[in-house]
């Protein structure tokens, strides 16, 4: 043998690691990494309680967790048949029969009777889980408890489940802040009150001018006048639409008790006011029948044109379409 021969070098030492055997690495880390027992995926609530009772940093919970629960697992937070406004109550469904889970030879299931021992608690029948509703919507910082708790095994056990999760102090806290919430909304606070206030002072306002509106709408299809001669408050005939006014004010107390206290620059009862309403009208009217019109399969137009008195072409158009079983006729 040459004195060269020690230091031969074989052809692989000149290449790192095969690609195949970095994969292989690669994903036996991965899935090591990502690899949650049946178990564990059925016992969200008991981790966290457990490491709520050793008084564990939140946020550390909180990377624990995301680290833990496998990808697949966090498609399945919220399920759609749960409640998802901290306004409305807890889902809690009663069912004829609830779904079944084996653990060892038993089977077990979540029972409705549960409910009224812990009235936070919520059912879904499309993740066959309970959730905690005062947890989910205020500790928003913990994922866990939006994942649902289903080992109906230890749902009653004494620091685990659901029981444990009742004792626990983050659920004690979350259960403080729905009563101070609910509590909330029985004493209203100055804004919601102000906001009431305002939502009632619309609705007489669209009232009120709801009824001047079919005041004017009455005398446009009687073909009557509106207006008077003297429209003063003195004048014994003020024309056909202030008198009208009285006539519903005597009959509509509503109507009577907004048009007393409103400003006389703000009652809308002026001519300049009665042709804007007209105005508005008409275009509602128009956009009523084109409505009609494009929603009917057949429709035929008339058109026809003469001089008033003034030497002045007036333009008359008539539509006649079938709508709603109905023949109809608008010009």
């Amino acid at each position: 043998m040459s004195k060269y021969s020690s230091k031969v070098r074989q052809i692989d030492s000149f290449f790192g690691p095969s690609s195949y055997a970095i994969k292989a690495e690669t994903e036996t880390t991965t899935n090591k990494k990502l690899k949650v027992d049946n178990a564990t995926e059925n016992e969200e609530w008991e981790l966290n309680d457990l490491q709520e009772i050793k008084n564990l940093d939140p946020e550390h919970l909180y990377q624990k967790q995301v680290t833990e629960i496998q990808i697949e697992n966090l498609s399945k937070i919220e399920p759609s048949d749960i409640t998802h406004i901290v306004s409305d109550q807890p889902t809690q469904p009663i069912l004829k029969n609830y779904p079944q889970s084996k653990f060892g030879k038993e089977w077990r299931q979540f029972h409705p009777e549960w409910f009224k021992s812990y009235p936070w608690l919520e059912y879904s029948v499309l993740d066959y889980a309970c959730y905690c509703f005062p947890c989910r919507f205020f500790l928003l910082s913990l994922i866990i408890h939006k994942i649902g708790f289903k080992n109906w095994k230890k749902a009653l056990n004494k620091n685990s489940g659901i029981k444990g999760h009742n004792k626990s102090c983050i659920h004690k806290t979350c259960m403080m802040k729905w009563e101070g919430y609910n509590n909330s909304k029985k004493t209203k606070s100055i804004l919601s009150t102000l906001n009431e206030k305002n939502i009632s002072l619309v609705k007489e306002n669209l009232y009120y001018i709801s009824v001047i509106a079919e005041i004017l709408l009455f005398t446009a299809c009687q073909n009557i006048t509106q207006r008077g001669d003297n429209e003063g408050a003195e004048s014994p005939y003020r024309g056909n639409f202030l008198e009208l006014l009285k006539l519903c004010a005597r009959r509509d107390t509503t109507f009577k008790a907004k048009i007393d206290v409103l400003p006389k620059n703000a009652k809308y009862t002026h001519h300049t006011i009665e042709n804007d309403l007209f105005y508005v009208t008409s275009k509602l009217v128009l956009e009523t029948i084109a409505k009609e019109v494009k929603e009917a399969k057949y429709f035929a137009i008339l058109v026809d044109e003469t001089k008033d008195i003034s030497k002045t072409e007036q333009l008359s158009i008539m539509v006649r379409y079938y709508h709603n079983n109905t023949m109809n006729e608008r010009f």
